[in-house]
């Protein structure tokens, strides 16, 4: 069973507009293509500080490797840079959570299921029970 984030947009008369529901963890597309996966989402203030973090980094690795003879440094870029880069896989989904709060949408609780669609008919079912502490369906209000 996966877990799933329930995020609603209300509209002007208190009723919703807009349900997006995200799974939680890695997010295996962001953890290959993290640039492209950013793009797409349009994070755009995430990906240039990522593009200024891993640039910067890069190049004080690469300094770092010159100004010493010692072997060690050398694989300690390969390893910084596999990890700067993967970075975005692993909080892709928080990231895509402080997005969506800052356009206007709240959490409203949490669902589980074995795809997105099972998850949706669990939090609409608890919803229109009027129970919203249902097996599998927590709600934050």
């Amino acid at each position: 069973m996966r877990t799933y984030r329930v995020f609603v947009k209300k509209g002007k008369a208190g009723d919703f507009e807009d349900l997006i529901m995200l799974r939680e963890g890695i997010n295996v597309c962001a953890l290959l293509f993290g640039p492209i996966w950013m793009l797409v989402h349009k994070l755009w203030l995430i990906l240039t500080l990522w593009i200024a973090v891993f640039s910067l980094s890069f190049l004080l690795l690469d300094f770092l490797v010159s100004l010493t003879n010692i072997s060690y440094f050398e694989s300690v870029p390969i390893a910084l840079i596999i990890i700067l880069y993967m970075l975005p896989g692993v909080i892709s989904e928080d990231l895509r959570q402080k997005k969506l709060m800052s356009s206007g949408y709240e959490l409203l609780g949490y669902s589980m299921g074995s795809e997105e669609s099972d998850a949706r008919m669990r939090f609409f079912d608890a919803i229109g029970n009027d129970n919203m502490e249902t097996e599998g369906v927590k709600t934050v209000l």
